[in-house]
């Protein structure tokens, strides 16, 4: 138990051992892929699946998302995998490099248009340019989740 430290409390006779959360970095693999977000105390963030689950319409991404196949084998391990908001598809896309694996074409966000909820948002990882398709278009798909 690498830089983990215990600290063990006594109250009415009765002893409570406390474990300190480590703190994560940028480019760290974790929790079935790649750390690329980070709250300011380092205990908690968003990590991003180290390889894209495929490409489809926007109505079928959750369900490719929630297949096991489409998954790197340390992915395959977590359940509460989705699709990012536009905020983090931006954080996403600034973190394109150390997380790896993007093609040259658009990804969906889960954000969609507040005019037009036939329309999503999107964003390709060639230049970062922001779009809104039809949710029946095909884009490619990359999960995150929070830890």
């Amino acid at each position: 138990m690498k830089n983990l430290v215990l600290t063990i409390f006594v109250l009415f006779g009765l002893a409570f051992v406390s474990q300190a959360q480590k703190k994560h970095t940028i480019g760290k693999k974790f929790g079935g892929g790649i750390v690329f977000n980070l709250t300011p105390d380092g205990l908690h963030g968003l990590i991003a699946e180290t390889q894209d689950q495929g490409t489809c319409n926007w109505h079928k991404a959750q369900e490719m998302i929630a297949n096991p196949a489409n998954h790197s084998i340390t992915g395959k391990a977590f359940t509460d995998w989705r699709l990012p908001d536009m905020a983090e598809m931006y954080k996403l896309y600034q973190m394109k490099k150390i997380v790896g694996g993007f093609t040259n074409y658009y990804y969906w966000s889960s954000t969609e248009n507040s005019k037009d909820k036939a329309q999503v948002w999107n964003k390709t990882f060639t230049s970062g340019a922001e779009m809104t398709n039809a949710k029946c278009a095909m884009k490619y798909v990359r999960a995150i989740r929070k830890f």
